[in-house]
């Protein structure tokens, strides 16, 4: 199985890390649209990518979605 996308998601992940460590409160606060804000998007972000790695770690473990 080709994994290559591993690598260049390791970069983006770290990428991503570097740019939430370096946000103030206030610039997490910052809206995006009128009902969220940098940090919601980024806890929005966060959920989804949570929920699917638990799918496909359970997906590997009993081989069912």
């Amino acid at each position: 199985m080709d994994r290559s996308y591993i690598k260049g998601n390791d970069a983006e992940r770290a990428w991503l890390r570097a740019l939430v460590a370096g946000l103030s409160d206030e610039q997490m606060a910052h809206p995006v649209n009128p009902k969220w804000t940098v940090g919601v998007a980024l806890m929005h972000l966060a959920f989804w990518d949570r929920l699917w790695q638990a799918k496909f770690e359970e997906w590997e473990r009993t081989g069912v979605v």
